[in-house]
């Protein structure tokens, strides 16, 4: 065989193609890992298993007791079951992603690291509920305070003459029976405490407060009680830390503050009652309280590091009222009973919402029997059963956000009926306020949403409610089943007025009677904004048919309604809003 012949340019070029394939992952920026890339890249791996597996494992070893959410006062949203059905595989997803978000492992430890990273390191309230002000104050957000304290949400003159003529109808038909009537407000903590709130909220303008009571002062002859004045006052004695008139880290007054108001409403019965004897600052003794007190620290799960020791006013003397136990709750009527060893004063029935509540206590002492509702109005059948002497209405001022007086009015004239030989109510207005929305409502003909069987079946359960469609002679109508006060549904999305406002008008039979609740948030809200924004409508027993109006920009987000507070089967006959001008 002959000697093979080898090509020496193939042979280099052999060998430059080699240099070239190994040099080409350092060419291309690629490093063979290390040992201490190798180990970080396994502690960046077993450190995501572990936050993708510990959830599970809290879930399973924890008991469900411990994990509960007590400390935001709420029941976490039910478990969805799945049925073969479109309505059922629609909803599940919707209803699968509410009740894991609320029940699964470590929540509550993620919950408050959250809070702690946004009220320490960003200094900003972890919901958007509460504004954090200065020196760790607490400043509530609903029913639109902060607009009102800024005077930037103010009530309209109709508004105005509304509020006036419903508080008057009370005062009147009360006085054709002998019964004394008060109507009393209480400011929100940022009225008092205005130097502890954050400075990018300035002052443009009145409160809503401080419009009703000049403009009743101007127009009418009814005796309003505003406590705001004597509690600038008395904030004056404020002592040491958390020695206040009102609640640091929560929205009430403390009982420094219900004294001052318990001494301004007595100085004013006096006149009718001189012989009553009410107690002084002397009468107690500042202590510390046995608990922190309206604390919003435990709803945040940060308790431990926003301590707030508040103090009591100890009475010096026995108390001459006991609570009676066991008092009557019907339907939305939380009843407190007090009654005093001296069966010869006079009866009192106070009305109001949680800042009426400690109030009943200070009463009790000059009263013979005092009765405490938790409501938003009174009507005959509670003046038959206590026949009063007194008769006190006490708000906090979100009331006049919260509080429709036109509904108000007409519950009052249904409630209470005519005004002996007075017929004042019905020279007022051609229509009685009943007629008057009904007729807006039917003068509208922009119809936004309408409620029939093709979208009802689009309603979302909230809760523990359970909805089922009725055939009805003319329509659908929809059965809600509910087992608590936040059970209801989600309406689905429709297109709400950019302006002016809108008409909402239900038609809806309950069990007993109870109280509506339709929450919103405001345009281009997110479902689950804890800023929405809540209406409230008492409803009788029986068949209800009711419209009442909404501002568009308020409520042009999603709407969610609860029929009512107590357990039972509501029917949805009708629902439906109209846009309205400015």
């Amino acid at each position: 065989m002959g000697e093979e012949h080898v090509d020496p340019a193939a042979v280099e070029a052999l060998r430059g193609g080699a240099e070239k394939e190994r040099s080409l992952p350092i060419q291309r920026g690629v490093l063979p890992p290390t040992g201490p890339l190798r180990l970080a890249d396994t502690v960046l791996i077993v450190v995501f298993l572990l936050a993708l597996v510990a959830p599970l494992v809290d879930g399973w070893l924890r008991p469900s007791s411990e994990r509960a959410m007590l400390a935001e006062q709420r029941e976490p949203s039910a478990k969805p079951t799945l049925a073969l059905s479109t309505e059922s595989l629609t909803a599940f997803p919707k209803l699968f992603n509410a009740w894991y978000g609320d029940t699964f492992g470590l929540r509550d430890k993620l919950v408050r690291l959250h809070n702690l990273f946004k009220w320490f390191v960003l200094d900003v309230s972890p919901t958007p509920t509460l504004i954090k002000g200065k020196d760790d104050w607490v400043f509530f957000t609903w029913y639109r305070t902060i607009d009102v304290y800024r005077g930037v949400a103010p009530l309209t003159p109709k508004e105005l003459e509304d509020w006036r003529r419903v508080i008057e109808y009370r005062r009147d038909w009360l006085a054709r029976r002998g019964i004394t009537y008060f109507f009393a407000v209480t400011p929100v903590s940022s009225e008092i405490y205005p130097e502890k709130m954050p400075e990018r909220f300035d002052r443009v303008g009145p409160t809503r407060r401080d419009q009703l009571f000049e403009y009743m002062a101007k127009k009418s002859d009814v005796e309003l009680v505003d406590f705001t004045p004597l509690l600038k006052e008395e904030r004056k004695n404020d002592g040491g830390p958390d020695d206040f008139v009102y609640y640091r880290l929560g929205v009430h007054w403390t009982d420094r503050g219900i004294l001052v108001g318990y001494r301004e409403l007595m100085r004013r019965l006096q006149r009718r009652f001189p012989e009553m004897q009410p107690w002084t600052r002397s009468d107690f003794e500042l202590v510390s309280a046995c608990d922190s007190g309206d604390s919003w620290a435990w709803r945040l799960y940060m308790e431990d590091l926003l301590p707030q020791r508040p103090f009591d006013l100890a009475p010096l003397h026995d108390r001459r009222a006991s609570f009676v136990l066991g008092g009557d709750v019907r339907g939305d009527k939380r009843r407190y009973e007090y009654v005093n060893e001296d069966a010869s004063l006079p009866v009192c029935l106070l009305v109001g919402d949680s800042f009426a509540e400690p109030m009943n206590e200070f009463l009790g002492e000059n009263f013979s029997r005092t009765y405490g509702y938790r409501r938003i109005t009174f009507g005959a059948d509670l003046i038959a059963e206590h026949e009063p002497d007194v008769v006190i209405q006490l708000y906090n001022e979100r009331c006049f956000v919260s509080q429709d007086p036109v509904h108000l009015l007409a519950l009052a004239q249904r409630d209470l009926g005519p005004i002996d030989g007075d017929s004042r109510a019905a020279k007022d207005d051609e229509t009685t306020p009943d007629d008057r929305p009904y007729a807006r409502f039917e003068a509208a003909s922009d119809v936004r949403f309408a409620l029939d069987a093709k979208n009802g079946s689009m309603l979302a359960a909230r809760g523990a409610a359970k909805i089922e469609r009725r055939e009805e002679a003319a329509h659908a109508s929809f059965a809600i089943e509910t087992h608590g006060p936040d059970d209801g549904f989600e309406l689905p999305h429709f297109d709400f007025p950019t302006a002016g406002s809108a008409l909402l008008r239900m038609d809806v039979t309950c069990p007993c009677a109870t109280t509506l609740e339709l929450r919103y948030a405001p345009r281009d809200g997110a479902p689950d904004a804890e800023a929405s924004r809540s209406r409230r409508i008492l409803l009788s027993q029986g068949r209800n048919r009711l419209v009442f109006e909404l501002d568009a920009p308020e409520a042009g987000g999603w709407w969610t309604l609860s029929p009512g507070r107590v357990e039972g089967r509501y029917v949805l006959h009708a629902l439906e809003v109209r846009a309205v001008g400015n």
